[in-house]
């Protein structure tokens, strides 16, 4: 359910993304109502007394029950920008990914809504389109499921400290900074002093350093189209991973649900790999 994306520096995506949803992937695997569905919040600064200091705990309830956010990640030493966003719709759970190189050029967008996954081919600008119900996972992704944050980031090892208040855009916000040594590098965030959300992080260490933005508002994700189905045998996470190629030139779409051939690749009868690509 949750996206399985490439990461570059994967302690960093921990840090950032863990931590800011921990309460979140705790709602999810322990079931029931939600914020916005419910009058009853799931979290409560109970859930999260591991944490000394007030007003972080008050941060963590309250990105906890958010049920719709969106982030904009930068990482100038890889040189892309992630927008990610997430909307909670009754019992669905939705996202949309998209990346960007050189600032602006989109090179992947995909949407999750409830089991469908979406994914853009950018060769014809349609959607392949695929449902995979939870019984059709393999035990890898299972594996990757959400597990209680309690048990993964109740770190006694995890220390903040309140740096300033600061304005971030028309808000005043608390800046800290989190450390902890089983964790490298340092990661310094701002949540704003009226409800308590996230609003921008800085993580890592290095030169691998992510900048991260959050906002709230205008946040809809639904099916997009021209939709085409991925063909059968196939799984749409192959194209996932490769938005920029993916379909053949003698591509044919499934007719009447039958199995689609395989295509003919003709190779040149001169072609030769270099060696340097042997590794020699």
């Amino acid at each position: 359910m949750f996206q399985k994306d490439k990461g570059f520096a994967p302690v960093i995506i921990v840090v950032v993304v863990a931590l800011a949803l921990g309460g979140f992937l705790f709602l999810k695997k322990s079931g029931g109502s939600l914020p916005g569905i419910s009058q009853t919040p799931r979290a409560t600064e109970k859930d999260f007394e591991f944490i000394e200091d007030a007003n972080v705990r008050k941060n963590f309830v309250a990105q906890a029950n958010q049920t719709s956010y969106r982030t904009k990640t930068v990482s100038e030493a890889a040189g892309l920008t992630f927008v990610n966003e997430v909307q909670i719709k009754g019992e669905e759970f939705n996202y949309r990914d998209v990346q960007y190189e050189s600032g602006d050029k989109e090179i992947k967008h995909t949407i999750n809504i409830g089991d469908t996954i979406y994914v853009k081919d950018y060769a014809d600008s349609k959607w392949w389109k695929q449902t995979i119900k939870p019984e059709e996972l393999t035990q890898e992704e299972k594996d990757q499921e959400p597990v209680d944050f309690k048990e993964e980031f109740s770190q006694p090892d995890l220390k903040f400290k309140f740096i300033t208040k600061e304005a971030c855009g028309n808000l005043t916000c608390f800046k800290y900074e989190q450390t902890s040594p089983s964790i490298p590098g340092t990661r310094t965030f701002w949540f704003d002093d009226k409800d308590y959300l996230l609003r921008k992080e800085e993580a890592g260490y290095g030169e691998f350093i992510t900048r991260t933005e959050y906002s709230y508002d205008k946040i809809n994700i639904s099916a997009p189209s021209p939709t085409k189905d991925v063909p059968e045998g196939k799984s749409i996470y192959y194209y996932e991973f490769n938005t920029q190629s993916t379909t053949p030139t003698n591509y044919q779409a499934p007719v009447n649900n039958q199995p689609v051939p395989t295509p003919d690749y003709e190779i040149p009868q001169d072609f030769e790999i270099p060696q340097e690509d042997l590794g020699y």
